[in-house]
């Protein structure tokens, strides 16, 4: 049955079905049970819970189980097996696989006809999805945060469950073009470029479902590395960014943004004391701000699920998010209860991971460090210091550690002073170094030493 059939059904009275369409599931499990190369095309689309009739779900499922196990395919094959497995009765038995079979035009043509299978399945779980989001809906229990939060898990999950299908595993020797690729320039179209010159070169930019964490203490600048980032490569680079902060409300970002993007102190921006020069500056910074795209999000409860929903909102305007910057990990909701504390940043750090991965963007994940690091003799924070877990490192593929050598020193004058060390703590993909860069914190940004 098609959605144009289910239009028809409500124009009579009748009792509403959710949609499917009997005739392209039958040509689909027709198809399969005729080719093997059908098969293999048909299970990169459906899984057998995407068919809506119950006798499909098991014939597919059969053939997909003697493809497997190198079995030869064909009605009377599988009318075998399903006697075997005492499913006879419940799929019809040889009469209907052959009326399966004949109903395929050409067994080439089963993915289109699975494609349509596919979409109908997925209607049908955001139909489910919409009738679970009612029921939270009208619960009066929990708070109206938390049920949102629900809602936009039941929805992504409808659509997740129509993806698993096992098209990302394969054998390794099956990419040919490997060796080939090797000789080939690294392709950094995909990469977003890091705002300092050192670190681009040792990191060879951000890259796509990499997480990347920004540590500091209190104060130390890891808000100002993570604008800094932001910031170039939306208004830098025209990339759009979701900025989501949880630390500072959207008007002081956006004080912030301009204090560093057009060089006027930040005070003066903040208290209102703007010279003649700071109004000529902002004046010719303010076109580039004003058409990057760089998205501010400061929702009072930030959970993962509500970052997601900012992400797909992006891609459904047109604007997908190349970097996501979160300020910060530590400040973050569940909607849950959770064990502990360790637990539930855990839970943060890997749903990040995840976010990157699944949208295919790199994300800058901000965190505290913890206050032992300042007992040291050196006071330089390390790995094992990042706060309240210890997944944020294992979750990582890239750590920077912010550390200014004059933090907390009382004397006027610091033999570095003005400089801050980014310690490249863990990378993946390369070494380990420190990035020493130009401290302009009364501009709130950190430049390259040639610059500062």
């Amino acid at each position: 049955m098609t959605v144009t059939d289910l239009d028809a059904r409500r124009s009579t009275g009748m009792e509403e079905l959710p949609p499917h369409d009997i005739d392209a599931e039958q040509i689909a499990v027709g198809a399969a049970i005729l080719d093997r190369r059908a098969l293999s095309d048909i299970a990169e689309i459906i899984t057998p819970a995407d068919l809506y009739r119950p006798a499909h779900q098991t014939i597919l499922q059969t053939v997909m189980d003697m493809a497997d196990d190198g079995k030869p395919l064909g009605a009377v094959a599988v009318a075998a097996e399903l006697e075997r497995r005492g499913a006879t009765r419940a799929t019809g038995g040889g009469v209907y696989l052959h009326a399966l079979t004949d109903a395929v035009p050409v067994a080439d043509n089963g993915a289109y006809y699975a494609r349509i299978v596919a979409d109908l399945a997925a209607r049908r779980r955001i139909a489910e999805a919409g009738a679970r989001i009612h029921q939270l809906g009208m619960n009066t229990e929990g708070e109206a945060g938390e049920v949102a939060e629900q809602a936009v898990e039941a929805l992504a999950q409808a659509m997740v469950d129509g993806s698993q299908h096992d098209g990302d595993t394969e054998a390794i020797g099956d990419d040919a073009e490997f060796i080939d690729r090797l000789a080939a320039p690294v392709d950094t179209s995909r990469a977003v470029p890091a705002p300092y010159a050192e670190l681009e070169d040792l990191l060879g930019g951000l890259k796509n479902g990499q997480l990347i964490t920004v540590a500091g203490r209190t104060g130390a600048g890891k808000s100002v590395v993570g604008l800094d980032i932001a910031r170039h490569t939306a208004i830098g680079l025209g990339m759009p960014v979701l900025y989501a902060s949880m630390e500072m409300p959207q008007e002081l970002v956006r004080q912030r943004v301009y204090a560093a993007q057009a060089k006027v102190a930040l005070t003066a921006i903040t208290h209102h004391t703007l010279t003649e020069r700071d109004w000529d500056a902002l004046a010719a910074a303010r076109p580039a701000i004003a058409e990057a795209p760089l998205y501010i999000s400061t929702p009072p409860s930030c959970t993962l699920g509500l970052v997601r929903s900012r992400l797909q909102a992006m891609e459904r305007r047109g604007r997908a998010a190349r970097l996501l910057v979160v300020d910060h990990v530590g400040l973050m909701s569940s909607t849950g209860r959770t064990e502990s504390r360790y637990n539930e940043v855990s839970e943060f750090a890997r749903g990040l991971k995840l976010i990157a991965m699944g949208f295919d963007i790199p994300v800058v994940m901000l965190c505290q460090v913890n206050r032992a690091a300042g007992n040291r003799a050196d006071a330089i924070p390390r790995l094992s210091d990042l706060r309240d877990s210890g997944e944020l490192e294992q979750s990582s593929d890239v750590v920077l550690i912010v550390h200014r050598p004059d933090y907390e020193v009382t004397e006027k004058e610091h033999a570095r002073a003005g400089e801050v060390d980014l310690y490249v703590a863990k990378n993946r993909s390369g070494p380990q170094a420190v990035v020493t860069l130009s401290s302009q914190l009364h501009y709130a940004r950190f430049v390259d030493m040639a610059q500062g």
